[in-house]
């Protein structure tokens, strides 16, 4: 049973591309009411302003139908938002932070009220693999962080916003 308040338990499946009913069913038996999933933005948005919604739409409609809650760790920049000469063998973040936030504004406002309850600004930013091979920063990090907040409570004032989890 989790506790009262505001505070709740959730886990981490992976759900893409998966059949998630049989998740759904495994979540609840286990007692939890909310389900972190990791989106790569380089795989919804392979160009610039076109999202691809439906893997998404599925998993959070799905998660809202079963009486959980979302939230999505989005990660990954697209080749298109990184810098000239990046390091394709690692994931890393975008050249301009500004990419990423417009991206994280137009997934909260999609869902906002719909079953997505946060939304988790990048991942393991203190590992160079995560973080494309670049110089670990907090201040890097931060400038990300910064305008995808403001993006996420523009588009969605609900929305919860997670820093992203160090490992």
């Amino acid at each position: 049973t989790p506790p009262p308040g505001g505070f709740r338990y959730g886990i981490q499946p992976h759900m893409i591309y998966e059949d998630k009913g049989p998740i759904y069913n495994a979540v609840r038996d286990l007692g939890f009411g909310w389900i972190k999933q990791q989106i790569e933005w380089k795989v919804f948005e392979t160009e610039q302003g076109r999202i691809g919604w439906d893997e998404m739409d599925g998993i959070v409609d799905g998660a809202r139908a079963n009486g959980q809650t979302m939230m999505f760790s989005a990660v990954g920049a697209p080749g298109w938002a990184r810098e000239a000469g990046y390091d394709a063998s690692v994931a890393g973040p975008p050249q301009n932070p500004q990419t990423f936030a417009n991206f994280l504004g137009a997934v909260a406002g999609r869902y906002c009220g719909r079953g997505l309850g946060a939304i988790e600004v990048w991942n393991e930013q203190n590992l160079h693999y995560e973080w494309g091979n670049r110089t670990i920063s907090p201040a890097a990090y931060m400038d990300l962080l910064r305008p995808s907040y403001n993006a996420i409570k523009a588009a969605c004032p609900s929305m919860i916003v997670v820093s992203g989890a160090l490992t």
